[in-house]
C-alpha cells in the first residue's frame, strides 16, 4: 500500500516537473523569437536611416496617402 502511494507520488511530482520544463522551454523560445524581431527592427531602422541621409525615401510613395 505505502509503496504504490510512493510511486503515485512520484509520477505526480515527475509530471509536474515535465510541465514545468515545457513552460520554461515555450518561454525561452518567445524571449528568442523576440530578441530576433528586434534585431530584424534595428536592421530596418538603420536601412531606412541611411537611405534618409543620402535623401532616398522618407517621402509618400505615388498613390499612398495617409
Amino acid at each position: 500500500m505505502k509503496g504504490e502511494k510512493r510511486e503515485e507520488r512520484e509520477g505526480k511530482r515527475e509530471e509536474r516537473e515535465g510541465k514545468r520544463e515545457e513552460r520554461e522551454g515555450k518561454r525561452e523560445e518567445r524571449e528568442r523569437k523576440r530578441e530576433e524581431g528586434e534585431g530584424k527592427r534595428e536592421e530596418r531602422e538603420g536601412k531606412r536611416e541611411e537611405r534618409e541621409e543620402e535623401g532616398k525615401g522618407g517621402g509618400l510613395k505615388a498613390g499612398k496617402q495617409k
